[in-house]
């Protein structure tokens, strides 16, 4: 018994495609929430209940040890350009007054964290804090930098 089939390009071309879909959503399902990290190898940053949205986003300037000024990228080729960023759950310093010396330490550590790192925001969710700024927790190669300012005794958790 001989079983002959005739394959048009049309036919073949939508094999093709259902193949990769197929292999795309394989991907999609099987890979985490993840950022990209050197040598090719996948940083996975754990989701928080608090947090709405992750974004790879690229740093404008440092404005004090718990604020910074960034570019964020939304996906599909559209920024959102100069967005200030509260640093969530730390308090540094005031970068007047009495704490200025310390004020200026905070901002100078989080200044060599994030000059020239790739930088993920984790937003939280629908908050604002005083003065309108969003909140947010920053990551750079996988590191939670709000956590490790805390660490190097540079803010307060609050």
């Amino acid at each position: 018994m001989k079983i002959t089939l005739k394959w048009n390009k049309m036919k073949i071309a939508t094999l093709i495609l259902l193949i990769a879909n197929l292999v795309g959503i394989a991907f999609l399902i099987v890979r985490p929430l993840a950022t990209s990290a050197p040598a090719g190898e996948w940083l996975v940053i754990e989701p928080d209940p608090e947090v709405s949205f992750t974004y790879r986003a690229e740093l404008v300037r440092v404005i004090d040890g718990d604020t910074v000024v960034l570019n964020i990228d939304l996906g599909f080729d559209t920024w959102m350009h100069e967005q200030t960023i509260r640093l969530y759950g730390i308090d540094t310093p005031e970068m007047t007054g009495e704490e200025r010396e310390d004020g200026e330490k905070a901002k100078e550590w989080l200044q060599e964290r994030l000059y020239g790192s790739e930088i993920v925001l984790q937003s939280i969710q629908d908050k604002k804090g005083s003065f309108g700024r969003w909140l947010g927790i920053l990551f750079t190669n996988g590191e939670n930098v709000n956590d490790e300012i805390v660490a190097a005794g540079l803010a307060d958790s609050i």
